[in-house]
């Protein structure tokens, strides 16, 4: 990791100091206004990762602990199950992400005609760099300086995708938790599958799973605030600068750079997508407990009828992901924030065109 934010920095400060001081042109200046708040983005969320690093690593102890805890082949399944969509789904975003970002690499210098040019007075880094100390468009500084911007690129989609895998994967293990904890209390009446506690003893040890993944819920969502507001407020920001640029290499009938930045903006969108449907089903798979406990009140006890209520009033509070306490990630949110997302990019279009 000591490499990576070496590259990182080594790549960011001529960036920065090149957009902030020495570029006038406005129009160059929304140009890169995207890659530099998609680096802020990647920092971001790699910060809060490292300052919450002893957490994250308890929470992945907690679930090797309950993948070796498993007592039921039912419970196996439904955990395997719920790791499959957690890959399936992180494997999708990560290859729309990797590929916009490895493209928009390779097809920008190339599409202008810098990476094989031969005239280095026309040659452009990948990024904007801050060149008065440093002339990059001699051979072999070019090269060097694309081979460190390029690195950075990865590295930078890297801390996105470890953000959004880790979210994915806790979130998507309490969703089995939660079917695992509904099953149980299915179970109170039908029985156990190892037929060898007894009615009382099933109904404690439902309860006390179900208290145990409400702790691991509580938890989880606290360490992912920060995560959760960086892609909130980060992701729209990115992706109406994206926008923007897409419609410019569309007037200016550059479809390469057209189809490259439409790419990348739709996995800005599609991540923000990811992380708002994960928060819905945690959500969903929280509230289906208490439905499940529903379901069965009436063939209880009247003793055991009654804590029914507290359970019911418990899965009555949503479930979600938030972002910095300041609001939470769900479908109603994903939509508001791609409409306002698209005023501000028809907004920055009219001042410019």
């Amino acid at each position: 990791m000591t490499a990576c934010s070496l590259v990182t920095i080594i790549v960011s400060v001529p960036f920065i100091i090149q957009f902030v001081f020495i570029e006038k042109n406005v129009r160059m200046q929304v140009e890169s206004a995207s890659p530099l708040v998609g680096f802020v983005i990647g920092a971001a969320k790699y910060l809060c990762m490292l300052y919450r690093k002893e957490d994250i690593c308890n929470y992945i102890d907690r679930i090797s602990e309950d993948w070796r805890n498993v007592r039921t082949k039912s419970d196996r399944v439904i955990m395997l199950r719920s790791s499959k969509y957690c890959r399936q789904l992180t494997r999708t975003c990560t290859v729309i992400l990797y590929v916009g970002g490895v493209a928009y690499s390779i097809s920008t210098p190339l599409l202008s005609g810098a990476l094989l040019s031969s005239n280095i007075t026309t040659r452009k880094p990948l990024l904007p760099c801050y060149s008065y100390a440093f002339d990059v468009r001699p051979s072999p500084n070019y090269e060097v300086v694309y081979v460190a911007q390029f690195a950075c690129v990865i590295v930078c989609i890297t801390f996105l995708m470890t953000a959004c895998a880790l979210t994915a994967k806790l979130v998507y293990h309490i969703c089995g938790q939660c079917r695992i904890v509904r099953s149980l209390f299915e179970n109170v009446i039908n029985g156990d599958e190892q037929q060898d506690l007894s009615y009382n003893e099933r109904w404690s040890y439902a309860v006390e799973t179900h208290l145990r993944v409400l702790r691991f819920v509580k938890d989880v969502v606290s360490v992912l605030r920060g995560v959760c507001l960086v892609e909130l407020l980060g992701c729209s920001t990115v992706a109406c600068f994206l926008g923007l640029d897409a419609i410019l290499n569309l007037q200016e009938d550059n479809t390469g750079g057209f189809i490259v930045f439409s790419l990348i903006f739709t996995s800005f969108i599609l991540n923000l997508f990811v992380y708002c449907f994960i928060s819905e089903q945690l959500t969903h798979q929280c509230a289906m407990i208490g439905e499940a406990t529903y379901r069965i009140w009436y063939r209880l006890p009247s003793k055991k009828a009654s804590e029914i209520i507290l359970i019911l009033a418990i899965c009555n509070i949503p479930v979600k992901l938030t972002a910095g306490k300041i609001s939470e990630l769900s479908m109603n949110v994903f939509c508001d924030v791609f409409k306002a997302t698209m005023v501000y990019l028809n907004v920055l279009r009219e001042l410019l065109l």
